[in-house]
């Protein structure tokens, strides 16, 4: 069965979720707004940026050619299956061979990085960035556009 505020596996025996400590006894009877409530307030406690680089090769050699930050704000702003796509990408990512999104997840004042490697082939003109909420409160990172995207594997957001 799927806790019915982050969607991990779980017993509902255990009572509550091990991932966001949700109430699993009598969840099904839980209205939905008591449901994104705790969702939000568990997110709320998760602070995300994202770092993006790409490369070049010249002369057979790799060049960064670009790197900066963007402040996304708390992991509130995810859903599940919705792309949140960011305000920034890269205009020529036809010309470069891949491209590294690196995501700083923050909470209790415990920062972990994760990079996503994406190699885009011929098929990315233009590539923006995107973050996802996959189950059990795992992110992921998606490259493209709306209508042509790319999504990375999940990897777990919320610190136990």
């Amino acid at each position: 069965m799927q806790c019915k505020c982050c969607r991990n596996e779980v017993n509902y025996e255990q009572g509550v979720c091990p991932v966001c400590g949700f109430l699993l006894l009598g969840a099904n009877n839980m209205p939905a707004e008591a449901v994104a409530q705790h969702k939000k307030q568990v997110l709320d406690k998760v602070t995300l940026a994202v770092k993006l680089y790409t490369y070049e090769i010249e002369d057979e050699e790799v060049k960064n050619i670009q790197e900066n930050w963007k402040q996304v704000g708390t992991a509130s702003v995810l859903d599940f299956e919705k792309i949140y796509w960011l305000d920034c990408g890269f205009e020529e990512i036809v010309s470069a061979e891949s491209f590294t999104v690196t995501v700083r997840m923050s909470q209790n004042g415990t920062e972990k990085e994760q990079q996503f490697t994406f190699r885009p082939g011929k098929d990315f003109c233009r590539a923006n960035v995107g973050l996802k909420l996959a189950d059990g409160f795992r992110l992921q990172v998606a490259a493209g556009t709306p209508e042509n995207s790319l999504c990375s594997d999940a990897v777990n957001m919320i610190q136990g």
